[in-house]
């Protein structure tokens, strides 16, 4: 029987590439040029364009949405394409070289060999893993403090706490907000990684794994902005409008973020615990999925 998958495994195993020394498939692959390459080679030799190209458009976008979190949006979108072109094509890529069959004959089972071949595909874009990493790091810093100023507004209003318990709370919502802001993106972009490799196993081709896995990635993010915008408009009884620094705020900092600042604490408790369930849900069936897929 297949063993679950949950975030914190893909994490230990795939992003931080724990074991990895141990796996022979891991090796292979993180040796192996990716496909995208050639590609990146090109764009570098025109690095000083894309990066006046880059700045232009952050200025710009900075002028008409008028909120600094826009200059998180490149880094971000820039991961994200990285996730998806990185993981799409590794089981399919496979398959075209006819290369598939032979390496499931290894003492491996296929969730080491999938394993060990995302560690390794993402062993690539490390540098890059590793830069979001810091500026993960960075803004749940800047979220636990935040958090400080604003959930304990719902909390002083609440009879029956005494000075030494609401003293206790407001030292340790600093921490609890920056933990919960930390797995919050770590399961968004496991979702990201998993969505990925189904997508990219099913795919016939590499080209239909690139832009399928590409889809699906963006596709989550949208949604999840999406269903995080309508649960803050039904929560707070009011009609749907555009807001643009609420999208860019659901967009860069993820749902969390913006429950605990709209919602008073027991609501933003309780979209907290489905939104983290539901991912870790989806995590568990897009896992089997993609073991099912790779078989057949």
């Amino acid at each position: 029987m297949n063993k679950p998958m949950y975030t914190w495994m893909l994490f230990v195993y795939v992003f931080l590439g724990w074991g990895a020394s141990d796996n022979a498939i891991f090796i292979r692959d993180a040796s192996r040029h990716p496909i995208w390459r050639n590609v990146v080679q090109w764009i570098v030799r025109f690095r000083t364009v894309w990066l006046l190209i880059g700045l232009l458009l952050g200025i710009v976008g900075i002028l008409y949405v008028n909120n600094v979190l826009f200059f998180f949006v490149p880094p971000l979108v820039v991961f994200t394409l990285a996730l998806a072109l990185t993981l799409g094509p590794i089981v399919v890529e496979e398959r075209t070289k006819l290369s598939w069959e032979p390496l499931l004959t290894v003492p491996y089972d296929m969730r080491t060999i999938l394993l060990g071949k995302a560690s390794g595909a993402l062993w690539h874009i490390r540098f890059l893993t590793y830069v979001m990493s810091i500026l993960l790091m960075c803004v749940s810093a800047g979220v636990g403090i935040t958090s400080l100023m604003l959930i304990p507004v719902g909390i002083t209003r609440t009879s029956g706490w005494y000075e030494l318990g609401l003293c206790g709370v407001l030292l340790i919502m600093p921490v609890l907000g920056s933990l919960l802001f930390i797995l919050d993106r770590m399961q968004h972009y496991a979702l990201m990684a998993v969505a990925a490799l189904a997508s990219g196993t099913a795919a016939p081709s590499i080209r239909a794994a690139l832009s399928t896995a590409t889809a699906v990635v963006l596709l989550i993010w949208l949604f999840e902005i999406a269903v995080t915008e309508a649960f803050l408009t039904v929560e707070q009884g009011g009609t749907w409008q555009l807001n643009y620094t609420r999208i860019l705020s659901i967009a860069t900092l993820g749902p969390i973020v913006s429950y605990i600042s709209r919602m008073d604490l027991s609501h933003a408790a309780l979209f907290i615990a489905g939104t983290l369930l539901l991912r870790e849900m989806l995590i568990c069936s897009l896992w089997r999925w993609t073991l099912h897929s790779a078989r057949h």
